[in-house]
């Protein structure tokens, strides 16, 4: 039999190795960012074994999250019937429906975590994306030494600056979480050190998309101070309006200024890639027409051998994904993905947002508009790590934005 002490000892033990956990996800996020598929699975096990939702909640645990995602997941099935190649859209389902299945579960405990485990996950994680900016900065000016240790490459093999970029977005969402949460307990020095190694490790690497969702994301916190339900249905028809109007803003925006921002340093001129993105959205978008009520099914991308492009800024006349996630929804499931997507989008933001305080929405906000902004210029929706990324991240948004009222509370109380 345990004594008490002994008792407490292991379960000391036991929280401080599951915190150390949260240090090694931005660090795993950095040497194997693809590992990041497996996230959701990882923080599930952590939160049921470690405690860290509330039991008494556990019967009125919302399920809400696991519609999203068992509606995301049938529209994506369904459009295996109608895709231009079923065996790619039921290979791409098949590895999609372990990370969102685990993924809806993971959100759903999320919103019933315990407030006060809150604090020391946010301060291992910042901890792990200060030591995994020094890797990435450290790489980025000094020739990769820990990109070819941990790959055994020599030196003379050159090694390109973009390897990283998927951990750079991954740390841009993390962001708004982190230093949100460090802000509202008067952590400030902490905060700003982490915003500036953030922003220095986005500034120097090769993700322009990375950049762009940074500086938009915090944008949005810094001017929304004060959300209203207006500004919240504002939101909410601004975005369902960006993934309606997608298509034909491609096909109306690449003649007119393409060649404008190909020419700019930070768009193009050998920085950028706004020419070739834009001609890629120009000409799915047109095929995108050839279906559009249902679309060609999930991955079509991958299956269409001719898109018919002119090759002004791009390559080829194949693309294995549309770099833009309005897009990617209207080429693979047409009228009905969109409709899908806009409903979750409007339900999450008019809704679930409209019950929080104005810290909660700002945060929820500047995180939603900073994802977007990512998935809009950089990586197809469906690849295992960014999907596996997207649902822990937001699993940490919202035990953080959860845990904002516990602490407010706490502070009241001691007053």
């Amino acid at each position: 039999m345990q004594l008490p002490n002994e008792r407490r000892a292991n379960i000391s033990s036991k929280g401080l190795a599951l915190t150390a956990l949260f240090v090694c996800l931005p660090v795993i996020a950095t040497i194997a960012p693809r590992a990041m598929a497996f996230a959701p699975i990882l923080l599930l096990l952590i939160m049921i074994s470690g405690n860290y939702s509330r039991k008494e909640h556990l019967r009125g645990t919302p399920r809400i999250t696991l519609i999203y995602s068992a509606s995301i997941l049938l529209l994506c099935l369904s459009s295996v019937l109608w895709s231009v190649s079923p065996t790619e859209s039921l290979e791409r389902f098949v590895k999609l429906l372990p990370i969102a299945a685990v993924g809806g579960v993971l959100l759903a405990m999320a919103s019933i975590s315990e407030p006060k485990t809150v604090k020391p996950i946010i301060k291992a994680l910042s901890v792990g994306i200060l030591l995994s900016c020094a890797i990435i900065l450290i790489d980025l000016f000094y020739n990769f030494p820990t990109y070819r240790f941990i790959r055994g490459i020599n030196s003379e093999f050159p090694v390109n600056g973009h390897v990283y970029n998927r951990s750079v977005c991954i740390f841009t969402l993390l962001s708004i979480p982190a230093i949100s949460f460090l802000l509202f307990n008067s952590s400030k020095r902490l905060a700003i050190t982490l915003f500036f190694f953030i922003s220095l490790t986005a500034l120097a690497s090769e993700s322009q998309s990375a950049q762009l969702a940074l500086a938009v994301g915090w944008l949005v916190f810094a001017l929304l101070s004060a959300p209203s339900k207006r500004t919240l249905i504002a939101v909410a028809i601004i975005v369902s309006l960006y993934i309606v109007l997608a298509p034909w803003l491609a096909i109306l925006t690449f003649p007119e200024i393409a060649e404008v921002l190909n020419g700019l340093p930070f768009f193009g001129s050998g920085y950028g890639f706004a020419g070739a993105r834009m001609e890629i959205w120009d000409y799915v978008s047109r095929y995108a027409f050839q279906s559009p009520l249902w679309g060609h099914g999930i991955e079509a991308c991958r299956a269409i051998n001719n898109f018919g492009s002119g090759e002004i800024f791009q390559a080829g006349k194949t693309i294995l994904h549309p770099h833009n996630a309005p897009l990617q929804i209207w080429l693979e499931f047409g009228l009905l993905g969109v409709i899908v997507f806009s409903a979750i989008l409007s339900h999450i933001v008019i809704y679930h947002l409209s019950r929080l305080n104005d810290f909660q929405k700002r945060v929820s906000l500047a995180f939603l508009v900073s994802l977007i902004s990512l998935v809009s210029t950089s990586y197809g929706m469906w690849q295992s790590w960014l999907v596996g990324s997207v649902f822990a991240i937001s699993a940490l948004c919202i035990m953080t934005v959860t845990s904002f009222s516990y602490w407010t509370r706490h502070e009241e109380m001691s007053k």
